[in-house]
């Protein structure tokens, strides 16, 4: 069992196949100790192949559900889940639009009952928890927490069945849950969720309006490139 994991996932849909061979193919070259899990949603056998010959350090699992985007992003509460009940003992969520640039390093400083995340303080930010990377501990307030999380993003699924749901309903959940619950928030440095690029950054984030930015869009051909060849 590694001590330490990285989760992501996707569906089926073609940028996002090249988004996670991009971010695979550039923690092959900048950090390639570490270990993915990857649930793929949809996805033929042959596309999680090709991915291993990308990436040898990860682990699929193939995921055959009618999940609209809104509800696939939802399912990250299980995945952390599921993940702490296999006994690793630091995990990391990653959204798939992410290139690895350097060594993760004190990313995994982080002690049992410690989630760290880029936490939003300003009275305007609505959405408190900047959800598209966390890292956090395993314990058994760390369990019964996500699976509070998953337990409300299961009413969430219901309401997107009947309507259009607000992308972000399960950050939402996050952060009002964890005031909830005995745990230690700890600030991620932007180094680790980088959405304007900064060229010293280990992790660039890129969000769907910022991915015709030259600097990123630069880097991720490259490493596309290389990832198809």
């Amino acid at each position: 069992m590694k001590s330490s994991v990285i989760l992501t996932t996707i569906n089926n849909n073609p940028h996002y196949q090249n988004t996670l061979k991009v971010f695979l193919q550039s923690l092959k070259e900048n950090a390639p100790e570490e270990f993915v899990k990857i649930f793929l949603v949809n996805n033929k056998k042959s596309f999680g192949d090709r991915l291993k010959k990308i990436n040898s350090n990860i682990e699929i699992k193939h995921v055959y559900k009618d999940l609209t985007p809104s509800r696939l992003i939802n399912k990250r509460a299980l995945y952390c889940y599921t993940a702490l009940g296999d006994g690793h003992k630091k995990v990391a969520w990653m959204d798939n639009d992410i290139i690895i640039r350097g060594k993760l390093g004190d990313f995994w400083k982080i002690k049992p009952d410690e989630l760290k995340i880029v936490f939003k303080r300003k009275k305007k930010d609505k959405l408190k928890f900047q959800g598209g990377v966390v890292v956090f501990g395993n314990c058994g307030e760390m369990k019964r927490y996500f699976w509070a999380c998953v337990k409300a993003t299961v009413e969430i699924d219901r309401v997107i069945i009947n309507r259009n749901y607000n992308w972000y309903g399960g950050q939402r959940v996050m952060y009002k849950l964890f005031l909830e619950y005995k745990l230690r928030q700890v600030d991620m440095s932007k180094k680790y969720n980088d959405c304007k690029f900064k060229g010293n950054s280990v992790i660039w984030h890129c969000k769907s309006s910022h991915f015709d930015d030259p600097k990123f869009r630069e880097e991720f051909n490259g490493y596309l490139f290389k990832a198809n060849n």
